[in-house]
């Protein structure tokens, strides 16, 4: 999940390369319906979505909180392995957005820009071990 299309279609089209089945939601709204009607084995979600350049409330914070909601009536989605993403760390105020998102739920993070290498290293790791406990910066 991620507001940025150019980055989102760029990450899908190296993860698709890479031999994984992706699909893109510009928010968490779309996000929970596509998370409601499919099986998925990991789920990268941007923690700050903007409209106009502000930022909106539909998030990765509200993703992670839906998904990890002991209410959530999809029981399985609440083991789905999360990576958080946010280029928001380098803004004055914002360089714990990352760790929040770890709190509430995420299994991993990466800061933007990343290298692609780490976010298909992580996935592996992720996806491989389904350790609920990776953890990157």
């Amino acid at each position: 999940m991620d507001d940025e299309v150019a980055f989102a279609s760029f990450v899908a089209a190296r993860l698709r390369r890479t031999g994984y089945l992706v699909d893109v939601a510009p928010d968490a709204s779309r996000a929970k319906v596509l998370l409601s009607e499919g099986d998925y084995d990991v789920v990268i979600a941007d923690i700050i979505v903007k409209a106009n350049g502000r930022p909106l409330p539909d998030g990765g914070i509200s993703l992670i909180g839906w998904m990890r909601s002991p209410g959530q009536k999809q029981p399985a989605l609440r083991k789905v392995p999360i990576v958080a993403i946010s280029g928001s760390t380098r803004h004055s105020g914002m360089e714990n957005i990352l760790t929040t998102a770890a709190g509430l739920g995420a299994t991993a993070t990466l800061a933007k820009p990343f290298e692609m290498d780490a976010l298909l290293d992580l996935l592996e790791k992720i996806i491989e071990r389904k350790d609920p406990a990776v953890t990157s910066g």
